[in-house]
């Protein structure tokens, strides 16, 4: 029951989140910025500064908002004769990948998952492609620069100031698991002896 409450709570935050994201800033340019610079730090948010799950699934919201900005970018015409291509692999992609799925007789719940983690990619893509010009490139690899020194100063405070280590050091993009808490890395010299 808690679990379900919890669920619905984090449902509730996530929508109204989006909400808010589309009504201060429904630019697309600027939902892909988010996307790349909030998927980079997501783990480390949940992992290390303890905030809910829930915001694992934040990106499918920005996701379905690019989708939807996509589709109403098509429908202009200097896009069509562009997109048809891509757009016809994808779809064969994804009716290949619903019949393998009735086939083998896998679980309905498997179908929409599969789909969800596969389409959000072609569509943050394909978002990347419509949206995205050559000035929007070089701020983004300033963007990664930055977070990749981000990156190192979060993997140096989860090794020498939590004692973590090994593959629980992830930095700002995380593990995914909590590290054990007991035997961390001894902080004593290689060579002093134990007491």
């Amino acid at each position: 029951m808690n679990n379900l409450i919890l669920l619905c709570v984090g449902v509730i935050v996530l929508c109204v989140g989006g909400l808010a994201l589309v009504l201060i800033y429904n630019k697309p340019i600027f939902l892909v910025y988010f996307q790349i610079v909030y998927c980079a730090s997501m783990r480390f948010l949940i992992s290390e500064l303890h905030f809910p799950e829930v915001l694992r699934f934040l990106p499918d919201a920005v996701t379905l908002m690019l989708f939807v900005h996509c589709i109403l970018c098509i429908k202009r015409s200097e896009y069509i004769a562009v997109t048809k291509l891509p757009l016809f692999f994808i779809g064969g992609f994804l009716v290949l990948s619903v019949m393998s799925f009735f086939l083998n007789e896998q679980p309905i719940l498997s179908l929409i998952w599969g789909i969800r983690v596969v389409v959000r990619a072609f569509v943050f893509w394909f978002a990347c492609f419509l949206f995205l010009r050559k000035k929007d490139v070089v701020n983004m690899v300033q963007i990664l620069m930055c977070i990749l020194a981000i990156n190192a100063l979060a993997a140096s405070f989860q090794y020498f100031i939590q004692g973590y280590s090994f593959d629980y050091v992830g930095g700002l993009f995380g593990v995914g698991t909590f590290p054990p808490r007991w035997p961390r890395r001894s902080t004593r010299p290689s060579g002093s002896p134990r007491r």
